[in-house]
Formats: structure tokens, C-alpha cells, sequence
């Protein structure tokens, strides 16, 4: 059995011309891959212009534009972008309060030396990616100080920017401002309290896994003499940077309400305001760092910095939910449907299809949150027919999301790391790790798809519904 295909959008000369808008932006993504340029950025213009070309292709362009406001009014969409524009904002509070240095000096300060500073490193990415909801922005904050001091006291320099990557993926699949979680969720329709309440099991047993696989590998990796190469290293945080960890108060409420079913939005403004006035009584922030204005033209402060971090993935979750306003009413996403349901024809195999869909839009996309927009549609399809729970789906959606896939060389995050591991070199004599040796023992990823995988063989936490 299969879905019936209803197209009340019509494409000229040929129906075909219906797979025209998906083959443009394949082709765009696979271009804007080969030439480096992976940043969420360098998707707007070429969805742009596929926007217009589909509009022109079509027999009645009216209905083409309207299908495209049909998309971007969608509900799902507006929730999301007030999500992502509060987590820009409450992620930035928290980096500019000095939380970053204040969890590294708690490892610093303890004298940890070789394997045993990775697993620390893992524990502290994974707390700080909790926290403000993004691995990329976890990678770029942590590896400048941890990298280094990691070295310098004897780590596996490969198997420390795993471990932080690691640790990173961990925080961007659990926290609950994190973009791939909000969109995961509410992709499905699920709620995303009962989303990271439901999904810790998983995290946990993949986070048990790869510190498993961190000290056998501190075992059997050699970890050379570098600390002669190097000629200099970042000042270690002092211990006035203790006091920014008050400010953790406010992920941990942001967290606590989510999963006790407050709205994500009000958990999320909560926990801004918690996080200032934390900030400020603990003197942490001050007012300037906040938000500030210096006449005629500049604005700045951690609010206004974090709100316009957000632009690029809200402009490409707009063009993508335009786009499959239009596939929706050609009648696409209900032919990629029965495509799919060829394969899904048990509610096993369906979960399974959601895995391995999503799995592999994420190198395509080189990024997992695109992947899981242009997949939502459709493992909601699938999802309701078989009646998985939408806890489930979202949460098969994620694991993918933040899976082994992720740890291609191409892909943003990964990239990122690849860049501030170049700039620790540079200024502190860091040694250079080849990125795909990097992605090769970065485990937690890989960990999260052989969860993900044992979890639909066996029923584990499997829903219905």
C-alpha cells in the first residue's frame, strides 16, 4: 500500500518538473560543499533563486505563491523561530558571563593529567553544549583554552578534540535550546520537556559507551612529549572564575520547566531573566555586556549579539518551509512518502526509515538542523501511519541528527573545531590533527547511532500512538 499523490500544483511541460526544486538544491548544497563554504550562510541565495525558478515553472503561479506563504505561516515554523531567537539570546548571556572559564578552571585547578583531562573534557563540553544549546558555539569556545591545556599536561591531542566534539554533540542532542532539539520536536508535534525527559536514556547509555572507548584508547594511543613544542599557552581562569557558576542556575531552570511541560518559550525567557539577575548580583555581567547603546549607529550587548546569531538559520528555516510549501501542494512530499513506504512497511522497519533518512540528509546538508526540517514532514507521515509516538520520531530524528554522519569532515561543526584548532596552533604552538582523524575519534556520535540502532532493533523505549 501507498500514499495516494495529491497535486494541486501543476508544473509545465512535464511532471517531472515537480523533482526540479529538490535536484536544485541537491545540486546547490553538493556545489557549496566542494567549494568549503558549509556555513548556514551560503544556503540563502540558492534557495532564493530556487524559490523564483520553481514559481516561474509552474502552470499557476498564484497558487505557487500561495503555497510558499502557506509554508512559511505554518505554526510550526513560528514557534520555532521565537525558540531560536531566545536560545541566541540566553546562550550569549551565558557565554559573556564567563561561565566558560569558570567550568574550565574547575579542570585546570585540579592537576588532571593525559586520558584522564579527555574524559574532564568531554564532561565539560557536554555540560557547557547543555547549557547554551549549540555544539558549533561549544567547539569554538572551548578548544582555544581546553586544547592547549589538554596538550600541555599530556592529553592525545586527536583523542582531546574528539572528546570535546564528542562532548558537544551530546549537549546539542539533550539541551533543550538547542536548535536540532526545538526542531525535532516540533517537527513532530511532540513536546520538547517530554522530548528531553524521554531521550536521556539514550544520551547516557552513547555517553557511557564513549567514555568506555576514551580510556582503552588513552591506553593504547601514544601520547608523545609536546609540551616542549609549544612556547606558550592561554592564561589559565583564576578563581575569581568561580563565581560565574551561580549563573548555572539558569539552563537548570530552563531545563527543570521544560521537562515539568512548561512552554519551551517560557522556559526559555526564564531563564534569561534568571540568567541576569544571577549575573548581575554575582557581578558576573554587568549592564554594558547586557545591552548598550553608543550614538549614532552601534549597538551591542549580549541580547542584541545573540538574537543576530540566530538570522542565518531563521532565514534558511524560512526558505526551506517555503520550499515545502510548495513540494506539499505539488504533491512531493506525498511521493517521497510512498517512496519511503515501500521500505517502511512495519513499524520497525518505519523507524528505521526515519533513522536512516535523516542519517543521510545530514552529510548532504552538511549541517543537521536543514536536514531535519526538510525530513520532518515526512517521518511525520510515516510516523503517524504506523502510530509511533511523536516522542519517539523526534527522538530517532535527533539521534540521527547528532550521529556518526555528523562526523564527516564537511560538516559545519566540524569545521569549526578544524578552524580554532588552527588558531590554538597559531598562537600557542598546539599541535595540527588531521580533521578526519578527529572525526575518526570523536565517539560519542558514533555511539548515539549504535543506541539509535539497538533501540529499533529491540523496542527499547519504543512508543505508540
Amino acid at each position: 500500500m501507498s500514499y495516494p499523490v495529491k497535486a494541486r500544483l501543476k508544473f509545465r511541460w512535464h511532471p517531472g518538473l515537480a523533482f526540479l526544486p529538490i535536484v536544485l538544491f541537491f545540486s546547490a548544497v553538493i556545489w557549496i560543499t566542494v567549494s568549503g563554504l558549509t556555513s548556514i550562510k551560503a544556503y540563502l541565495a540558492p534557495l532564493s533563486l530556487i524559490l523564483g525558478v520553481t514559481i516561474f515553472l509552474t502552470k499557476d503561479r498564484r497558487l505557487a505563491c500561495e503555497s510558499i506563504i502557506s509554508g512559511v505561516s505554518d505554526r510550526v515554523l513560528a514557534t520555532m523561530l521565537f525558540a531560536f531567537l531566545g536560545a541566541g539570546a540566553f546562550g550569549q548571556l551565558l557565554v559573556v558571563s564567563g561561565l566558560i572559564d569558570g567550568l574550565v578552571w574547575l579542570g585546570y585547578a585540579s592537576g588532571i593529567e593525559g586520558s584522564t583531562f579527555v574524559i574532564v573534557s568531554f564532561f565539560i563540553s557536554a555540560l557547557i553544549a547543555t547549557g547554551i544549546g549549540t555544539s558549533t558555539g561549544t567547539c569554538v569556545t572551548v578548544v582555544p583554552v581546553l586544547y592547549p591545556a589538554g596538550v600541555l599536561l599530556g592529553a592525545h591531542p586527536a583523542l582531546l578534540l574528539g572528546a570535546i566534539y564528542s562532548g558537544a554533540r551530546f549537549g546539542d542532542n539533550i539541551a533543550p535550546i538547542s536548535d536540532t532539539t526545538v526542531a525535532s520536536a516540533y517537527t513532530q508535534g511532540a513536546d520538547v520537556g517530554e522530548v528531553v525527559a524521554s531521550r536521556l536514556k539514550y544520551a547516557a547509555s552513547a555517553a557511557v559507551i564513549s567514555i568506555v572507548l576514551y580510556v582503552i584508547a588513552g591506553f593504547l594511543l601514544d601520547t608523545s612529549d609536546t609540551t616542549s613544542a609549544m612556547q606558550s599557552l592561554h592564561d589559565a581562569p583564576d578563581s575569581q572564575s568561580l563565581r560565574s557558576l551561580w549563573i548555572l542556575g539558569a539552563p537548570a531552570l530552563t531545563v527543570m520547566m521544560c521537562i515539568r511541560g512548561n512552554s519551551l518559550i517560557e522556559a526559555i525567557w526564564a531563564g534569561i531573566f534568571s540568567a541576569i539577575v544571577i549575573g548581575l548580583v554575582s557581578g558576573t555581567l554587568d549592564l554594558q555586556q547586557i545591552y548598550f547603546i553608543e550614538s549614532p549607529t552601534t549597538v551591542g550587548g549580549a541580547l542584541t549579539d545573540g538574537i543576530v546569531a540566530m538570522r542565518d538559520v531563521i532565514f534558511l528555516a524560512i526558505f526551506i518551509m517555503a520550499l515545502v510549501g510548495i513540494l506539499r501542494e505539488a504533491g512531493m512530499l506525498d511521493s517521497l512518502t510512498s517512496t519511503m513506504q515501500r521500505f517502511a512497511s512495519t513499524p520497525r522497519r518505519a523507524e528505521l526509515a526515519i533513522f536512516l533518512l535523516v542519517s543521510l540528509m545530514c552529510p548532504l546538508c552538511a549541517s543537521n538542523t536543514p536536514a531535519m526540517l526538510f525530513s520532518g514532514s515526512i517521518v511525520n507521515q510515516i510516523g503517524e501511519k504506523y502510530k509511533i509516538h511523536r516522542t519517539r520520531r523526534a527522538n530517532l530524528m535527533d539521534l540521527a541528527g547528532n550521529g556518526v554522519t555528523e562526523n564527516l569532515p564537511h560538516i559545519n561543526t566540524m569545521l569549526a573545531l578544524a578552524g580554532v584548532m588552527l588558531v590554538a596552533h597559531e598562537t600557542t604552538g598546539a599541535p595540527l590533527v588531521p580533521i578526519t582523524q578527529i572525526g575518526l575519534l570523536a565517539f560519542h556520535p558514533l555511539a548515539l547511532s549504535l543506541v539509535a540502532l539497538f533501540a529499533i532493533i529491540t523496542g527499547w523505549g519504543s512508543r505508540r500512538g
